[in-house]
């Protein structure tokens, strides 16, 4: 009898990572190339998703540049460098969707900033709208730090960005929906009212 060629599951198995017999400096490079990789998906999902919200329209990019900010369209590459200015005019677009009456009202004497003291007041006025959405369960604690906001590049950056543009979109598309569907939307209130109100009656 002929012993079977095990050939093919020989090179099945040496297509996987073979941890167990690297070194820890060879297991650390392999680990950051995980996360270089994972960190340039979530970019290209930021990216995708400001060109969603007209962030990246050549329209909006003319009108920031008219108030004293010379930027390009943002890419994958935007944030491989502390890009403090970048960072800045990106989390203001957002913020004025997301937590819009009360982020306007902070930054009235200090946007554009045109020197370093509005800057400073600018950062600050970030930060506290920034809060204020981790308070309200918007944004998870673990997040964001304040340092960020300085550090402005990196993995961090992109999953900050991540998931305020996730927010975003769900607010543009939800009030598209009461825009277009206002009855509908009474509607489902009404009816999340009385649910919620038949369980409490249920459970007293």
């Amino acid at each position: 009898r002929h012993r079977p060629d095990n050939s093919d599951n020989h090179s099945h198995s040496n297509s996987h990572t073979d941890y167990s017999s690297m070194t820890s400096d060879e297991m650390s490079s392999e680990s950051l190339h995980e996360i270089d990789y994972e960190t340039e998906i979530t970019a290209h999902l930021v990216v995708n998703s400001l060109i969603l919200l007209g962030f990246n329209t050549d329209e909006y990019i003319s009108i920031y540049s008219g108030i004293a900010f010379d930027i390009t369209p943002v890419t994958t590459k935007t944030f491989d460098k502390p890009n403090e200015k970048m960072l800045s005019i990106i989390l203001h677009y957002l913020l004025c969707i997301l937590d819009r009456d009360e982020f306007l009202l902070s930054i009235e004497k200090c946007w554009p900033f045109l020197d370093a003291k509005e800057k400073q007041l600018f950062k600050k006025a970030l930060h506290i709208s920034l809060i204020r959405l981790i308070e309200r369960g918007v944004v998870p604690n673990a997040l964001y730090k304040g340092s960020l906001l300085t550090q402005a590049s990196g993995r961090e950056v992109w999953q900050l960005l991540h998931l305020l543009t996730d927010r975003a979109v769900d607010h543009m598309l939800r009030e598209l929906r009461e825009a277009q569907f206002p009855e509908a939307i009474s509607a489902d209130s009404a009816l999340m009212s009385s649910s919620h109100h038949n369980i409490d009656s249920a459970s007293s």
